[in-house]
């Protein structure tokens, strides 16, 4: 649930950054278009290292879900981890969509393969840990 939240609010903003390039691209006689291919990878790749990397470690969609996102160790995500798990899961549900979720059920934190390669684990948030005491 939380991935179709975050897909409607990044889809949103290409929308959006979509016509700004359509307006820009005419003030510079069409060259900003060149833009268009790569325009959603970076609005992907920008929201979720922006969300990522704030003090709640998660973003809107996971917030929604209280979860959180943290590295191995227990730290709090950065920008350029939460851009490299990003292309990770993406690069990963392209090329062996569905087996990066066959990895999950057999291990103890349940974390897919992009988790294993970035070095990342997805928790309960602690307003949701303590409620499921």
């Amino acid at each position: 649930m939380a991935f179709l939240i975050d897909i409607a609010i990044i889809f949103t903003l290409w929308i959006a950054a979509v016509v700004i390039l359509f307006f820009v691209g005419i003030f510079t006689l069409g060259l900003a278009w060149l833009l268009y291919g790569a325009l959603f990878p970076i609005v992907a790749l920008g929201y979720n290292a922006w969300t990522l990397s704030r003090d709640v470690s998660a973003t809107v969609g996971m917030r929604f879900m209280d979860l959180e996102m943290r590295t191995w160790y227990g730290e709090r995500m950065y920008a350029l981890l939460a851009a490299f798990h990003a292309l990770l899961y993406y690069f990963t549900v392209t090329m062996l969509t569905p087996f990066i979720l066959l990895i999950a059920p057999f291990n103890a934190r349940k974390r897919c393969l992009h988790d294993f390669f970035a070095g990342t684990v997805v928790i309960n948030s602690k307003i949701r840990a303590d409620s499921l005491l």
